[in-house]
């Protein structure tokens, strides 16, 4: 992987969706979603999820635990995002 500048790397929830869609095989998309199942995300919640199940369709996996549990996960942060939010307002 060559290295990138710092004006060319991006915030880990914006980043994400681009590793999902380059993985080419189901044990890879299942540590992604170990990662994801225990990190807090701060935004791009519906990106991740959707960027999750096309390549878990395409790879043929969608029925891994753990990818379950990420998007699970992603879904309730999601939520919890929306509640601090009107909260504030």
């Amino acid at each position: 992987m060559s290295e990138l500048k710092a004006a060319e790397r991006k915030p880990f929830h914006e980043s994400i969706v681009t590793v999902i869609k380059g993985v080419d095989f189901a044990r890879e998309l299942e540590t992604i979603s170990l990662i994801l199942i225990f990190t807090k995300v701060p935004a791009n919640h519906k990106m991740i999820v959707s960027a999750l199940q096309e390549k878990a369709e395409e790879l043929n996996c969608s029925d891994l635990p753990q990818l379950e549990a990420a998007i699970k996960s992603l879904e309730e942060q999601e939520v919890e995002k929306k509640e601090k939010e009107e909260e504030k307002s």
